[in-house]
């Protein structure tokens, strides 16, 4: 019987880690075509410039995609690099096609159990080796339990992201506060305070009275 070693759950370290993780996922959507393997190279070149910027605009591209395509579009013009057109396969004869590679099969087969994450988890499984992610592409429910780990630690990623994005905006306010104010406001579901961070003045609403209830208490 095949072992598959406990799948990695990364740590994210610090705020850059985190700013990293999702600027990568993000910019995978803009210019990611369905063939990983081609465009991952595009992807690590252009997050790894984006991250060298101001933490300010980060998180303005992180919260803004208009904003962050202008800039990715910025960095690829500067790289000479084009991505690669959506139809290239499919616009080829099947008898002119390679085989799959293994890392496009796993792709393909990630992105049909989780759509929104597949590029990420996809790169996450890579780490397990050629050895296991054969296994997997072989075992529809080990692949889908290794699916399920990544997407927890994506989850808890994000979740500190959006932390961090809460934190910043909330400093800018009631620094003083801003740690108690954060963590009242942690507790709402990722999607509300996804909601919060796409709505300036919502957020300032909940803001105010987080910091309003935090008085009375004390």
């Amino acid at each position: 019987m095949s072992s598959i070693k406990r799948f990695p759950v990364p740590k994210i370290k610090d705020k850059q880690e985190i700013l990293g993780e999702h600027l990568y996922i993000k910019i995978s959507y803009i210019v990611n075509t369905g063939q990983v393997s081609e465009n991952s190279e595009l992807i690590c070149k252009v997050t790894g410039i984006l991250l060298e910027r101001e933490n300010d605009e980060l998180l303005h591209m992180l919260s803004d995609d208009s904003f962050l395509k202008k800039r990715v579009d910025e960095v690829v013009s500067h790289l000479d690099i084009k991505p690669i057109p959506a139809d290239l396969y499919s616009s080829k004869d099947v008898s002119d096609r390679s085989l799959p590679t293994d890392e496009e099969l796993l792709f393909d087969s990630v992105q049909s159990l989780d759509r929104e994450h597949c590029s990420k988890i996809t790169g996450m499984i890579l780490e397990l080796g050629n050895e296991n992610i054969k296994v997997l592409l072989q075992d529809k429910e080990k692949l889908q339990l290794a699916v399920d780990k990544a997407r927890l630690a994506i989850d808890s990623s994000e979740r500190e992201f959006l932390g961090e994005m809460l934190y910043q905006k909330i400093k800018t306010v009631y620094p003083e506060h801003v740690e108690k104010i954060t963590g009242m406001l942690m507790e709402m579901e990722p999607d509300k305070l996804k909601e919060l961070l796409q709505d300036e003045h919502l957020l300032q609403q909940c803001i105010d009275k987080a910091y309003v209830a935090l008085n009375k208490v004390s």
